[in-house]
């Protein structure tokens, strides 16, 4: 029959649909023949499923290298195991289909599907369930391909188990949304900084950090290692600092390298417990603007600062030649918290801040007066005003450490008699009385520090006599 009038009987597509279901079409013409092979060019026919390759090889060979069968798993099985130049398991095309083509050497079928990578991929490689295992080039070559749509590729990055190992190999950063999120990018610092760029670190990156065996392996290396502009590298290093969602634990890890100090934190966006991390770190630098930030943003982290920061504090203090405005002043309440913390000054430092408390300050707060006093008893002998003195004793209720600090203290005031006086009506009742009254009632306890205080009164020849009894010192007479 001649082409043309072939071409009139499959007006309907009845024909065509005939020959491309027929599965023993191969043994229905068994010797070659140019005209069989015009007609099926003609028509443009695909075979829908496997034929009998050996019923007539030539035919069969013509129909592989016109792309004359149509683009299903059982077809490219059939061409890959029978005309593959290497060998081909078959279970890989259930597992890397794609893959496994590439690998096959078998040119016109590549050609052929690279041309209809499209239907390729939903008819073929989306449908095979077991289709997971595709080799990572192939892959970014897949999510690279200009043809397909990004629905498509969106589809594949969901299905495979693959992971990108340089995440610059993709050309669309909106993909890389999808692989980040999918969790199918290498950690790497290399990857964190091609998705991050220099935006801040925001949901999708936080939460892939966030994940133990990422930022664990990130912590194996050095972001520094990467070449990168200075500017750029710095707003790097300050998104990442500034990325308050990470864990505690992820954050600690991931800035481990972080060395210098960083401008311009913002404090209000950050927890505590990360801006622990950078103070004792040194990330945050130590100055006025920053001290007062913590103050506001932070639960006390600014006297954190302080302490690791206290040579310098101090020398801020003794400099003479800086406007006191630009001086740290400490509030009430930061003076309270650094005297009674074990953890933030050591006492020699703690002596240093006391020296700097001005006697207003304890007038205004009697817990102050209450944490020097006990510091004082319980460290050594330092250097007091008389009127200082006077208003730590006035302004603690505890006697019994007034007392105590008394003693230590009693070169200040034993010697004076208007001083000494001075001490007992701050100590109050029960010693006040002894300057009212001349003779003592009622008794005082005769604990350990009480009996030095009044001996200490009598070598002063302040009072005259004192008796002991029953545990209580009474009938104290002044001179």
């Amino acid at each position: 029959v001649e082409l043309d009038y072939v071409v009139k009987l499959n007006m309907s597509k009845k024909l065509y649909n005939y020959i491309a279901q027929k599965v023993d079409f191969l043994n229905l013409i068994n010797e070659k023949s140019k005209n069989v092979e015009d007609i099926l060019k003609k028509l443009e026919i695909k075979f829908k499923h496997p034929l009998d390759s050996q019923a007539n090889n030539d035919l069969f060979d013509f129909i592989c290298k016109n792309s004359l069968y149509e683009i299903n798993e059982k077809m490219i099985e059939q061409i890959v195991m029978e005309k593959s130049e290497v060998d081909i398991n078959i279970d890989d095309l259930k597992t890397s289909n794609y893959s496994t083509i590439l690998s096959s050497k078998c040119d016109f079928l590549i050609e052929y599907i690279n041309e209809k990578i499209e239907d390729y991929i939903k008819n073929v490689f989306l449908k095979i369930e077991t289709n997971v295992d595709e080799i990572e080039k192939n892959i970014v070559n897949l999510l690279n391909n200009k043809i397909l749509d990004d629905k498509t590729k969106l589809l594949i990055i969901k299905k495979e188990s693959f992971v990108v190992n340089d995440l610059v190999d993709v050309d669309d950063s909106i993909l890389h949304i999808e692989l980040i999120q999918e969790n199918k990018v290498k950690p790497t610092w290399g990857n964190v900084i091609t998705y991050s760029n220099e935006d801040e670190f925001e949901e999708t990156i936080i939460t892939y950090l966030n994940i133990e065996e990422h930022y664990t392996e990130l912590a194996k290396s050095n972001f520094k290692d990467i070449k990168l502009d200075s500017d750029f590298e710095k707003t790097f290093i300050k998104n990442l600092v500034s990325a308050n969602d990470l864990t505690v634990e992820a954050y600690k890890l991931l800035i481990k390298d972080v060395d210098k100090t960083i401008e311009g934190l913002d404090f209000e966006n950050i927890d505590d417990s990360k801006i622990e991390i950078l103070i004792n770190k040194e990330i945050i630098e130590f100055n006025k603007e920053n001290f007062e930030s913590l103050r506001e943003f932070s639960e006390s982290k600014q006297l954190l600062l302080l302490a690791q920061n206290f040579q310098s504090y101090t020398e801020l203090l003794d400099d003479e030649d800086i406007d006191s405005e630009e001086k740290i002043e400490l509030e009430i309440n930061e003076y309270e918290i650094l005297l009674s913390s074990n953890n933030l000054l050591n006492d020699e430092n703690k002596v240093r801040i006391i020296n700097e408390i001005s006697e207003s300050q304890i007038l205004e707060n009697n817990n102050l007066g209450n944490i020097i006093c006990n510091f004082l008893i319980n460290f050594r002998t330092i250097a007091l005003s008389f009127n200082m003195f006077i208003k730590i004793i006035k302004f603690s209720n505890n006697l019994d450490n007034k007392v105590k600090l008394s003693n230590l203290y009693n070169n200040l005031f034993l010697r004076d008699k208007l001083k000494t006086e001075t001490v007992l009506n701050s100590l109050g009742s029960p010693f006040s009385n002894i300057v009212t009254f001349g003779l003592m009632k009622p008794p005082i306890i005769a604990s350990e520090w009480n009996t030095v205080f009044i001996e200490n009164l009598k070598k002063s020849n302040y009072i005259a006599s004192c008796s002991n009894k029953n545990n209580r010192i009474t009938k104290i007479r002044k001179n």
